[in-house]
């Protein structure tokens, strides 16, 4: 209610005025004679109020009534400190939040709560969400143990009565980081190429990594051996890259001259450039992979909405085939038979039938997909959504998605282990690399990279993944902690006995599952098992070995002979 007023017929000797309920404030009970207005205050918002004018000239007579409802008091709820920004998986994270209101009705009554949103816009279902927790004094704290990942807060408010409106903060532009328990991992070394480091893969030996420099028209070749850089001459801004099963020609898409150049990397000469698209105008191609047997290469062209076949004996393309708008990256399964392509506009995932080129599903998935990549035995199927800073894991058989899983800001790329137990997510914003356990579809530990990393493989042991770092014109090397299935020697009793768990970056080994033969004992820094055994039969135990960048576990069995 803003103001009362009223006219004069005649002008009184005074006036009187009341207010039904309440007592009258801001206003006189007896306005000057002169006065045509007043303000009241003091007002219960949402509230049902009636005044009554009476005015004297010789005698009091009634001049006026009116009632009005006072309108709910607007609130506004803003976050206010965060503590910490940077943590670990058990440790509590806090957010503060401040309920104001706009009609001057005082500090609104309520409750206030908290949530955790890893979109950094807090769009979607909040991956963590604190009990209400009670206005006092126009503010409130709340506080969550998240799991590792990425988050954001906000904050929403809930009247406890009638006078006022619920309200919810912006989300927070600060961002929190929660890190495997023991702390953040340590930076990996880098190896420096040239610049602007894109596409990366590794040799099917082992023995080279190839990344794609996309400003300055070169391949650099890192011997992993030495990590020494040499590099291939390629022409200008190559993107992404594919070898042949044997690592005898490598394919580089090159998206400024709708083509695909096809190198020598022995003899580092351009055998062919091929022409890809509709060959109408650009069509900027971008992502592509080889089949396993080698004989066909897909490639994604951004600009045509369509996929080029390429018969690699000939080296000519032999079929164009439709799919969503702004088709970006490709991956073929590991039985040949079916290739997945992102759709960034479309928000989609084609599926691609190679015994008949055509697309036999199409997938929706969340905003902006990019990277994809399919696991070992061919079940799953992983996408990064830019836009909505997930991984989306897709059944291959049902073609149907079964799980968003947060990562970091802007995940740009994506490779799975040889064994299909880790899947790693590069995160071009966050400026870090995911590591998801495949079987919990849980982020298990979140690993500091250089700026901009837009590239990922993993070497075909498992015990490296590189990162092409955009920005820093670097390849981070990550020394991933491997464990091999190696079967024991046969113990006896009363022999000694020896054995090496065959592992490579691991710093510490303990037995998680089980019990050693009675005897036994494991060295934890070095992995050997040693002793006498005492007790004849077999025992099945599992070995858990750590390393900088994570875990790895297997089973063994160690039979022990009588004598």
């Amino acid at each position: 209610m803003a103001e009362l007023s009223w006219t004069q017929p005649f002008t009184p000797t005074g006036y009187l005025l009341t207010q039904t309920p309440g007592v009258l404030a801001g206003c006189a009970a007896n306005p000057a004679p002169a006065a045509t207005s007043c303000a009241p205050s003091g007002l219960t918002p949402n509230t049902t109020y009636t005044w009554g004018l009476s005015a004297s000239l010789h005698n009091w007579a009634a001049m006026a009534t009116t009632t009005a409802t006072t309108s709910r008091q607007f609130t506004t709820t803003t976050l206010g400190s965060i503590t910490p920004t940077t943590g670990s998986v058990g440790d509590s994270f806090t957010a503060k939040a401040t309920v104001t209101g706009n009609s001057g009705y005082g500090a609104p009554a309520g409750n206030a709560t908290f949530r955790l949103y890893a979109n950094a816009d807090c769009s979607g279902p909040a991956n963590f969400t604190t009990p209400d927790q009670a206005i006092t004094g126009g503010s409130a704290n709340g506080s969550l143990k998240p799991t590792v990942g990425t988050y954001h807060w906000q904050a929403a408010y809930t009247p406890s009565d009638a006078y006022n409106t619920a309200s919810t903060s912006a989300c927070s532009t600060t961002a929190i980081t929660v890190h495997a328990a023991g702390g953040p991992p340590p930076v990996p070394p880098a190896i420096t190429v040239s610049t602007s480091p894109v596409g990366v893969v590794a040799s099917p030996d082992g023995k080279h990594v190839y990344v794609a420099d996309f400003s300055v028209g070169t391949v650099s070749v890192i011997d992993t051996a030495t990590n020494a850089v040499s590099a291939l001459n390629v022409g200008g801004n190559p993107y992404e890259l594919a070898l042949s099963p044997d690592g005898k020609l490598l394919y580089v898409t090159r998206p400024y001259v709708n083509a695909v150049i096809v190198v020598n990397v022995a003899t580092n000469t351009i055998v062919k450039s091929i022409t890809v698209g509709t060959g109408v105008g650009d069509q900027y191609p971008y992502g592509l992979s080889m089949t396993p047997d080698g004989k066909h290469v897909y490639v994604a062209n951004s600009r045509s909405a369509s996929v080029s076949v390429i018969d690699t004996v000939t080296n000519t393309v032999t079929a164009t085939i439709s799919v969503g708008v702004t088709p970006d990256a490709v991956a073929v399964s590991p039985d040949g038979a079916h290739v997945y392509v992102t759709n960034a506009s479309s928000n989609t995932v084609s599926v691609i039938a190679t015994a008949s080129n055509t697309v036999s599903a199409t997938i929706a998935v969340a905003a902006t997909p990019d990277a994809v990549a399919v696991s070992p035995d061919g079940k799953r199927v992983y996408v990064t959504t830019g836009a909505a800073n997930t991984l989306t894991v897709i059944n291959a058989v049902t073609n149907s998605v079964i799980a968003n899983i947060p990562v970091g800001s802007n995940p740009d790329a994506v490779a799975l282990s040889p064994d299909g137990t880790r899947v790693y997510v590069a995160n071009s914003n966050s400026n870090t690399v995911s590591v998801i356990d495949s079987a919990t579809n849980t982020v298990v530990m979140t690993i500091p990279v250089g700026l901009r990393p837009v590239g990922v493989a993993v070497s075909p042991d498992g015990t490296r993944v590189y990162v092409a770092n955009e920005s820093s014109y670097t390849v981070s090397v990550i020394a991933v902690p491997v464990m091999t299935a190696g079967v024991a020697p046969v113990a006896t009793v009363g022999v000694t006995y020896s054995f090496t768990i065959p592992a490579a970056n691991v710093t510490s080994f303990a037995v998680t599952t089980g019990a050693l033969p009675a005897g036994l004992s494991l060295d934890a820094a070095t992995g050997v098992i040693s002793g006498t055994p005492t007790t004849a039969g077999p025992v099945t135990f599992t070995i858990t070995g750590t390393g900088e960048y994570g875990r790895a576990a297997l089973p063994y069995t160690i039979i022990t002979a009588a004598t």
